[in-house]
């Protein structure tokens, strides 16, 4: 999965809860739930290990050095709203 629609809205200043946001994390968790179950819980720890977890970040990092926070409150956000 790419990560450059994430990436151009954060460099638009989009907040993680827009609808344009929003769309794109859906697209993500449907595409881990063809790996796993994402319920709500395991959802929102994903959020947390892309965040705090330094493998993720080494990943992250290079697209934008926001990527992980900007996905990981977008990811909740999701989580919260819909699953």
């Amino acid at each position: 999965m790419g990560f450059k629609q994430d990436v151009y809205c954060i460099e638009k200043g989009l907040d993680p809860a827009s609808a344009e946001i929003q769309r794109i994390i859906k697209k993500h968790h449907t595409a881990t739930e063809q790996l796993q179950n994402a319920t709500q819980a395991v959802y929102i720890a994903m959020a947390q290990l892309y965040q705090e977890y330094p493998e993720f970040r080494k990943q992250l990092d290079p697209f934008h050095p926001q990527l992980a926070e900007f996905m990981a409150q977008a990811m909740r956000i999701f989580a919260d709203q819909n699953l």
